[in-house]
């Protein structure tokens, strides 16, 4: 008995000495599930769950989930003529993609044209459970999405993964194997592509996302690359969506940050970046009530604003922080960036990410990581120590809010014309791709293509025939009208491919409709009308 109480008086002295320890440092770390969870107290053991899963057991308890058919989609692998079909069969696609619905629907579609295999990677912040079983059943070569073992490290381990994602498919490449596809979420998957493979095979890269363009390994890369991301229909199209699904979240998180975060018509929100997201979640704010203060180094983003309006624009992202109390990264790169933020902050400030990966707050991550923080989760709430014993929260660890989990984070009939684009631009690549010349004399370059204008102008063509397109205006449907038009409003090299333009133009596409109508039908066709 008595060594019992010997023993337990050591564990409560080296528990005091810790606890000291941390507060002496101001760089106490604890793990919260704050947003997600608010019937309970703020502070809480690191042990329980981030994410309050009770929203999500509807999708997650089923065996099967029935992956949503969107006609954009359908009506695109119909019109694949049968030459380019077997071009798919002597074909493997290797992409970085979300594991959410319409990935499946979008790599079902490509197995329809006969590919040989899929090789695929997801994002462990964005993954559903329910969809990867889906891509499981669905014969894909589904690669485990790790999580970071530290704050700031999702770069790091996304290469792992995507690097051992390579060294499977490199073990398993047939001999009947010529063209390679990279469908790329990021630019790593083309980054950590081996180098035998890049001159072995007739390959063709797709970049969907903007910071994906900017690595420097990609100028290197003797293979064209598609890039979707600069593509009109891209950046006309899916910024809308986006910013409506988290608003969307916010609008389902509101109760919840009221009631823990003691919000009222007094807390100043404040957005960094007033691009298409930050703007959205602006004006979400101000009408509600509350008073804005965003930053964004363009002043182009402000023109818009209505005069009255509570906004206030402020000179930089220093002054956003000192005048705000809940703060958005909205920028898709290192909002903090030389921010010494634990000497800045001087009040509680919460930060939350709208952004993709854990980029928004990167720097100040990282640099928590450096003071050696243990943590249990880097998925989980962060909330650190300022130098004046401020609380810093980080929700979800820096990683976007809206995604939570569950299959989708934009709805299927939204997102469509997007994954429209990206099956366009798999079969584009399929018939541009290029296996470098070995001759010792021929210089072999990166070809930075655009999507081409035929298949932005098909997907916007059919999809504006859906209810969803309704939240676009005709003005900008419209537009799509022009391949002129779409030229200029897209980034890449326009390069003419009349393979392309024959399974994409509409004009062709009716004189197939109207040759494959029989005489029997047409009368019935009309008398329809």
């Amino acid at each position: 008995m008595v060594l019992f109480k010997r023993f337990l008086s050591i564990l409560l002295l080296l528990q005091l000495i810790m606890t000291l320890r941390n507060d002496g440092n101001h760089k106490l770390l604890a793990r919260h599930s704050l947003l997600w969870k608010p019937e309970r107290p703020i502070a809480r053991s690191a042990a329980e769950p981030f994410i309050d899963q009770q929203e999500n057991k509807s999708f997650n308890n089923k065996s099967t989930y029935v992956i949503p058919s969107l006609s954009v989609i359908n009506q695109m692998a119909a019109g694949v003529p049968e030459n380019i079909k077997a071009e798919f069969k002597k074909t493997i696609l290797v992409g970085c993609q979300h594991n959410l619905e319409t990935t499946v629907t979008l790599y079902k579609a490509i197995k329809s044209l006969g590919i040989k295999r899929i090789y695929s990677v997801g994002k462990c912040y964005s993954d559903s459970e329910v969809i990867k079983q889906a891509m499981v059943q669905e014969g894909i070569c589904l690669m485990p999405s790790n999580r970071p073992a530290m704050v700031g490290g999702f770069q790091e381990i996304c290469r792992q993964d995507i690097r051992a994602m390579w060294n499977r498919c490199s073990q398993e490449l047939d001999d009947d194997i010529e063209t390679i596809i990279v469908l790329d979420d990021g630019g790593r998957c083309l980054e950590e592509m081996p180098p035998y493979i890049r001159l072995s095979y007739r390959v063709a890269g797709i970049e969907q996302t903007r910071g994906g363009l900017y690595s420097p390994v990609l100028k290197e890369l003797p293979f064209p690359v598609i890039e979707v991301t600069s593509s009109a229909l891209k950046r006309e199209i899916e910024p809308t969506f986006v910013a409506k699904a988290v608003i969307n979240e916010l609008e389902k998180k509101m109760g919840s940050m009221i009631s823990l975060f003691h919000f009222n018509k007094k807390t100043v929100i404040g957005i960094i970046g007033n691009g298409a997201i930050g703007s959205a979640v602006a004006r979400y704010f101000l009408s509600l009530g509350y008073t804005v203060a965003v930053y964004d180094e363009s002043p182009d983003t402000f023109r818009n604003i209505s005069p009255k309006s509570k906004l206030y624009r402020m000179p930089s992202r220093e002054a956003v922080i000192s005048n705000s109390y809940c703060i958005f990264g909205c920028t898709g790169k290192d909002a903090l960036r030389d921010i010494p933020l634990l000497d800045v902050v001087s009040k509680d400030t919460i930060f939350i990410s709208c952004t993709s990966e854990d980029r928004e707050f990167l720097s100040i991550l990282q640099s928590i990581h450096k003071k050696s923080i243990v943590v249990s989760d880097p998925l989980d709430d962060i909330i650190c120590v300022s130098e004046n014993g401020s609380k810093i929260v980080f929700v979800r660890g820096g990683y976007p809010f809206n995604f939570n989990g569950k299959p989708w984070s934009v709805p299927a009939n939204e997102i469509e014309p997007i994954r429209g684009a990206l099956l366009g631009a798999v079969i584009q690549g399929v018939i541009c791709a290029k296996k470098p010349v070995g001759d010792g004399l021929t210089i072999n370059q990166t070809e930075r293509l655009m999507l081409d204008p035929s298949i932005q102008q098909f997907v916007v063509e059919q999809w504006r025939k859906t209810p969803a397109a309704a939240q676009h205006s005709v003005e900008l449907l419209d537009c799509f009208n022009d391949s002129e038009w779409i030229k200029k409003s897209s980034g890449g090299t326009y390069s003419h491919q009349a393979a392309v333009k024959r399974c994409f133009s509409l004009q062709e596409k009716e004189k197939k409709n109207d040759s494959t109508t029989s005489l029997s039908e047409r009368p019935l066709l009309r008398s329809r009308l």
